[in-house]
């Protein structure tokens, strides 16, 4: 049941990841990009969001874990594990800051959350006595089929069209989301391809659906 819900976490937050630390600054141009919101703040946001997409996959891995100590009744070592983060996260925020200003927060939450995920999946291992095993190292290898032939497809694309010249930022930032959709379409065939037990269950879960409500009502 772990691995299962290590599995979805990660199927989840990986491809959302991929495609935000590849295409960021398209669709913070596209987003933000018009007034006194020039082209420099466009790739300052696209870069805290593209390091803050490293730490969302590894928080929503420790808010997993986190539900594990949760339902175990440790409450005590939930709160130990967030308080070690949040100070981590303190000192390098003061480390960083001057130096590196909002990059510098952004990389000190990253490194607190690698932190949290690592010392919660230890604690929540510790509580269900399990270790690391066959079937999760298959299952995390079967996601990175997935998700390297989407990383490929994206980080390629990407450089095709960028960057853009500055009077075409717009369309050309149009056009990275399409490519992102694309590689996001290309992740999707790779998990078909390879079994993706995780989109097997949503594709069942809409096909049941469409059959229990065939009029859409």
């Amino acid at each position: 049941v772990f691995a299962d819900g290590v599995r979805f976490v990660l199927f989840l937050t990986v491809p959302c990841a991929i495609l935000l630390l590849v295409f960021a600054e398209p669709l913070m141009v596209l987003m933000l990009e018009r007034g006194a919101f020039g082209a420099d703040d466009s790739r300052a946001v696209a870069t805290l969001a593209a390091i803050l997409a490293v730490a969302m996959v590894f928080r929503a891995f420790a808010y997993f874990n986190h539900r594990i100590l949760h339902a175990a009744l440790r409450p005590w070592l939930q709160v130990g594990i967030g308080l070690a983060c949040v100070a981590t996260h303190v000192l390098l925020c003061a480390l960083w800051i001057r130096t590196h200003g909002a990059v510098g927060v952004a990389l000190a939450l990253t490194v607190a959350s690698v932190l949290e995920a690592v010392l919660s999946a230890a604690a929540a291992a510790w509580v269900l006595r399990i270790r690391w095993h066959a079937g999760l190292a298959r299952e995390v290898g079967r996601l990175a089929l997935v998700a390297l032939p989407m990383a490929l497809v994206a980080y390629t694309t990407f450089h095709w069209i960028w960057p853009p010249a500055e009077e075409a930022r717009m369309g050309t930032s149009a056009l990275g989301m399409g490519l992102a959709a694309l590689s996001a379409l290309v992740g999707l065939a790779a998990a078909r391809v390879f079994r993706q037990p995780d989109l097997a269950w949503l594709l069942g879960m809409l096909q049941r659906r469409r059959i229990a409500n065939p009029q859409g009502s």
